[in-house]
């Protein structure tokens, strides 16, 4: 688990395509991207795109990964760092 604690949480704001199968008219066809913003573990930002991830396992492989192409980023922002700090265990008395 050492190496989530080298990782940020971060927060994406980016453009997506959109599609609608429905039957529509011009009219009321939307004509431009939706914004989203996606959270999560920083995997890698470069060039090419942010890769994101919701989890880390305790054997350090990752779970629902986001991958958002460069082009497609308005803007992201770090969240804050990932801290796993240890928990105290409640003991319950003996009778």
């Amino acid at each position: 688990m050492a190496e989530c604690m080298k990782r940020l949480w971060v927060a994406v704001e980016w453009e997506d395509a959109h599609g609608d199968a429905s039957m529509f008219t011009e009219v009321d066809m939307e004509h431009k991207p939706y914004v989203f913003i996606t959270g999560g573990l920083l995997i890698r930002s470069d060039e090419m795109g942010v890769s994101l991830a919701r989890e880390l396992g305790e054997d350090g492989k990752y779970r629902d990964h986001a991958f958002i192409p460069r082009k497609m980023v308005l803007r992201e922002w770090t969240v804050g760092p990932f801290v796993k700090k240890p928990r105290r265990v409640k003991t319950v008395p003996h009778e």
